[in-house]
């Protein structure tokens, strides 16, 4: 019997690879498409008048969640210099680990004081806010150090996420 959540866990897989074909694409493009692809399928879920149409919002949700998590790592490695990415990727790696617990308990907890609808709800409404954040706050290409082209761990032009517009 297939659910939802078993084709929005197939879609992870799948966006997962996507992501391999969108190498031509700025890093931070593909990560703002498919924050809202994850933000759509929330919302889709909430809306859903049947399964049918929960699997295809799942199937969405899924693959832009596939990508994002590979995206978002990629681009935190980009934007972090080589001397620090072993801690910022440690502590990337445990944020990533714990927001799905969260994730779990805040959704159970909405789940119990309204329904499952408006659980996927409020995540699609978080994944909105965090999108409407970047439009404030650009994500835009920057470099790390004035020198960076002389740095042949590093290239130049490589598309980096700047949410303050500041640098590190």
């Amino acid at each position: 019997e297939m659910t939802a959540g078993s084709v929005g866990i197939a879609s992870m897989v799948l966006g997962g690879g996507l992501f391999t074909m969108l190498k031509r694409f700025r890093v931070t493009a593909v990560l703002f498409a498919s924050v809202a692809a994850v933000a759509i399928g929330y919302g889709g879920l909430a809306a859903s008048p049947t399964l049918a149409f929960a699997c295809a919002f799942s199937v969405i949700g899924g693959a832009g969640n596939g990508v994002a998590g590979v995206t978002a790592i990629t681009a935190v490695q980009q934007a972090v210099r080589l001397t620090a990415q072993s801690t910022v990727m440690a502590l990337l790696e445990s944020v990533l680990e714990l927001m799905p617990a969260a994730g779990f308990v805040l959704g159970g907890a909405v789940v119990a004081l309204s329904s499952t609808r408006t659980a996927y709800l409020t995540a699609a409404v978080g994944m909105a806010m965090v999108l409407v954040l970047t439009a404030f706050y650009p994500l835009r290409r920057t470099t790390l150090d004035p020198n960076e082209h002389d740095r042949p761990d590093r290239a130049a032009d490589r598309p980096i996420v700047s949410i303050t517009g500041s640098v590190n």
